[in-house]
């Protein structure tokens, strides 16, 4: 008898821990209590979607209008939002868009659940049994607890200060003294209108640093090589470094010079160019004179027209006729300089020579040194005289003619 009490008290502790274990006991406000309002055979249920029940329980009561006409009977959640079960009595008539929001009786009271017909759209139909108030039209009125947090908030410095603070900035950078707001937003307006205009050349700009960019990266071995060159010439400028600084101090020393020389020099320049302003003006004046008398160059002594008609093939006809007057040298070829006329002193002691005595000198061919006949030498004995029976007669001296003649001065 013993052994059948022993096992029948195991039974009972066993469905006891299974049925404990299998279930949640929320508390004696989850269990349906009887004679609620809304509640019976001839009630109907409807599902209102909440974004958050706070205190909301089971059992809550349902107003209209502060008039309690049902009951909550269930809590349950759904694509992240809670879910009301609402019992209505047979007798509640509400429109199918009717709204909902949880509320609370008092300030420590219970939460209730308030429906009613919607406040900004007209009524229409009717809510029937299984109809679902949507997440749209339902809401939850602030409880005790977020009241009372916001206000240890607001009571406990909670950045009024600060925002205090960020208010006076904020108007003293938007409309303050300086406007450095309502100066910059009419620039960026500028900024973003001229990159909108500029949109085509920043996209071919882009573009076009895509292919450099392909083009760096298929030539990534010639680079590295390049690189690696690099180090060594940056070795040598390195140990180069002391002579580099000091020519880049001479060169300087010598820009400094430079500098100093033109801004002392500048006043002699300008007087130089100012100098030399007459003499380019008289040779621009003279251009079409002196352009005419560089084509004599090519043909001098001779006139450049006749210089065609003088040589036919490989022959000239060419008549010359040279006077060697001393007088007429001195015109053509001295004149205007520091020698000009002093070749008539010469003419003058030849042509006071008695007839005779001029001899080879008057001829400047036959007596090229310019010794005049007559006149012994500085280191002859002078002439024995001759018996003036002795003398023969002196033959007449033949001039030559022909070209020789016009040469020597003789006829023509």
């Amino acid at each position: 008898m013993r052994n059948l009490r022993a096992l029948g008290a195991g039974a009972v502790g066993v469905v006891l821990s299974v049925a404990l274990t299998g279930c949640q006991f929320e508390g004696v406000s989850s269990l349906p209590l009887p004679g609620g309002v809304g509640t019976g055979s001839s009630a109907y249920t409807v599902d209102v979607e909440l974004p958050d029940v706070g205190t909301l329980k089971p059992n809550a009561q349902v107003k209209v209008g502060d008039i309690a006409v049902g009951t909550v009977t269930g809590l349950s959640t759904r694509d992240w939002h809670a879910i009301a079960t609402v019992s209505l009595g047979e007798g509640v008539e509400l429109p199918a868009n009717a709204v909902a929001a949880v509320g609370q009786n008092s300030l420590l009271g219970a939460s209730y659940l308030e429906m009613g017909p919607p406040v900004d759209a007209a009524p229409t139909g009717r809510l029937r049994a299984g109809d679902v108030v949507p997440l749209a039209r339902t809401k939850a009125y602030p409880t005790t607890e977020e009241v009372l947090a916001a206000t240890s908030l607001v009571l406990n410095g909670s950045g009024l200060n600060q925002l205090s603070t960020v208010t006076r900035e904020l108007d003293r950078a938007l409309g303050g003294e300086d406007g450095a707001v309502g100066r910059l937003l009419p620039q960026l307006d500028t900024v973003v209108t001229g990159l909108d205009a500029q949109r085509d050349d920043i996209t071919t700009a882009l573009d076009g640093l895509d292919r450099l960019s392909g083009e760096l990266a298929g030539q990534t071995s010639t680079i590295s090589a390049a690189l690696e060159q690099l180090g060594p010439a940056l070795a040598v400028l390195n140990d180069e470094k002391a002579d580099l600084v000091r020519a880049l101090d001479r060169l300087r020393a010598l820009s400094a010079t430079g500098t100093q020389v033109v801004h002392e020099s500048g006043g002699n320049l300008t007087a130089n160019l100012r100098d030399l302003q007459p003499v380019l003006k008289t040779l621009a004046d003279t251009q079409e004179h002196l352009v005419g008398s560089l084509g004599l160059l090519l043909s001098f002594p001779f006139p450049a027209a006749t210089t065609p008609m003088a040589c036919r093939g490989d022959y000239c006809n060419l008549g010359l006729t040279i006077d060697l007057q001393l007088s007429k040298i001195d015109a053509d070829l001295l004149t205007g300089t520091p020698l000009q006329g002093s070749l008539f002193g010469v003419q003058n002691l030849l042509g006071g020579l008695a007839p005779g005595q001029a001899g080879d000198a008057a001829d400047p061919l036959r007596n090229p040194l310019g010794e005049l006949a007559g006149q012994p030498e500085a280191t002859a004995s002078p002439p024995a005289p001759v018996p003036a029976a002795e003398e023969a007669p002196q033959p007449e001296p033949q001039q030559p003619g022909g070209l020789l003649g016009s040469l020597l001065g003789g006829g023509r």
